[in-house]
């Protein structure tokens, strides 16, 4: 082997975020990391499979635009590509949340995605209470399905916000 001067990546010298440590990293990081991953994961999955199917019930019950119920009913492409789409979009949050824990190499800004991702789903979480602080006769049009997908997106949000705030605050910790 010629010796060039360059250290080979190991687990064990691989730095997966700027100014963190390799072992300095809060194991409560990579749990909600973890979590996040997971819950992206589901969701991505959940997509793919509705998206694929070709069944018109099954995008309207879970609450897919009109137009795109209809695409599916007429056999169009709009309901499969927007499912696929949204699938693939999660599969990619799994990706900065594995990168933030290391697992992978580190993706671009992935401090920001995280906090985008939170943001996202923390905001979609509070939809469905927040139009009711606004619009209380709404009540009557949310079904069980629409309470259950808040409180996922919102669980997801959390999730990336607190492997977000841990992660950075480890790497302030070890500079």
């Amino acid at each position: 082997m010629v010796a060039t001067g360059l250290q080979p990546m190991t687990p064990a010298t691989y730095d997966p975020m700027p100014g963190s440590k390799t072992g300095h990293r809060s194991p409560w990081s990579r749990l909600w990391l973890w979590a996040a991953a997971l819950g992206s994961t589901g969701g991505a999955l959940l997509h793919f499979v509705v998206a694929l199917s070709g069944r018109a019930d099954w995008v309207a019950y879970f609450r897919a635009p009109a137009v795109v119920v209809q695409s599916v009913r007429d056999g169009g492409w709009l309901g499969a590509m927007a499912g696929v789409v949204i699938g693939i979009l999660m599969q990619i949050a799994r990706l900065y949340a594995f990168s933030a824990d290391g697992i992978i190499p580190r993706l671009p800004l992935t401090r920001t995605a995280l906090i985008v991702l939170a943001v996202i789903g923390l905001l979609r979480g509070a939809l469905v209470p927040a139009s009711l602080l606004v619009q209380p006769t709404l009540i009557d049009r949310y079904v069980t399905f629409d309470w259950v997908a808040a409180a996922i997106w919102g669980s997801i949000g959390l999730c990336f916000a607190m492997g977000a705030a841990l992660t950075a605050a480890a790497a302030t910790r070890v500079m």
